[in-house]
């Protein structure tokens, strides 16, 4: 079995001093060019809608670790229904005040 491995994506970064911003944790699995998102024990996560795996093939000059934090991203917009961007997240005002 190939050695599960781990990635983490910002997924809002901070806006003020106070604003920790958030993160998401992912995990993969690379067996010869093939990129498996996992949970944390291994088991492949699977795609809400049409239930395949979540797998990557690389080609040339990609980077597993690279493509695995998109999926990570992709995984955590998925599960929150933030597929449009955020479209529907709340807004984050700074609190500097009106000039």
């Amino acid at each position: 079995m190939p050695e599960i491995k781990s990635v983490i994506v910002a997924t809002a970064h901070p806006i003020g001093p106070n604003d920790t911003g958030q993160c998401a944790q992912g995990w993969y699995t690379l067996d010869g060019d093939v990129v498996t998102m996992c949970d944390s024990d291994g088991v492949p996560l699977r795609d809400s809608m049409s239930g395949a795996k979540i797998v990557h093939r690389l080609v040339e000059g990609e980077h597993p670790v690279v493509i695995a934090k998109r999926l990570t991203l992709r995984i955590h917009r998925s599960e929150r229904g933030d597929d449009d961007k955020g479209f529907n997240a709340p807004i984050r005002y700074s609190s500097k005040g009106i000039a």
